[in-house]
């Protein structure tokens, strides 16, 4: 920040965001253990209708190797879903009356700064399980580039913190 900017929004993302993100890890995991189910209880029953009862023995050692995958991704994901619940407490957002920034950091710490002239839109999101958590996202796209600048993850008031930019930006 610059010495002369004065900050019209400080936030971070709402506790409702820890839930978002537990019910997405979860569904995550729910479709890659009903695929990997289907998948193998396919294979099983090929297996037993072309070759007999006398193959299934056979099986036994694939079925060890798949629960040992099973588990670590099942591991994996929860280790990920462990790192970002204190991940998510080091985002802050600031609206200020010259930039818009974004700090987040656990291991490696990220400072980014749009000044407001160089923001060209503003877009609010809202998936299907965001809206059942009643949260949103703010995305901030700036001139020379398709992709989003900055995004405001876990946010109730995306309506106000985009009420707040656009005054700015038509002052500008």
């Amino acid at each position: 920040m610059q010495k002369d900017d004065k900050i019209l929004y400080k936030g971070q993302p709402n506790s409702k965001t820890i839930g978002y993100l537990f019910i997405s890890n979860l569904f995550i995991w729910v479709i890659i253990f009903t695929t990997f189910s289907v998948m193998f209880s396919i294979i099983f029953f090929v297996v037993r209708k072309t070759t007999g009862d006398m193959a299934l023995n056979y099986l036994k050692i694939p079925f060890v190797i798949i629960n040992s995958v099973f588990g670590i991704i099942f591991i994996i994901t929860i280790l990920s879903f462990l790192y970002r619940i204190p991940l998510l407490k080091t985002y802050k957002y600031y609206v200020t009356n010259h930039h818009v920034i974004l700090e987040k950091g656990l291991l490696s710490k990220t400072k980014k700064s749009v000044p407001l002239g160089k923001i060209t839109d503003i877009t609010i999101t809202q998936g299907f399980l965001e809206r059942i958590f009643k949260i949103s996202r703010l995305h901030i796209q700036t001139a020379g580039t398709n992709l989003t600048e900055i995004v405001f993850f876990g946010l109730s008031d995306a309506g106000a913190i985009e009420n707040i930019l656009s005054k700015l930006l038509k002052k500008k």
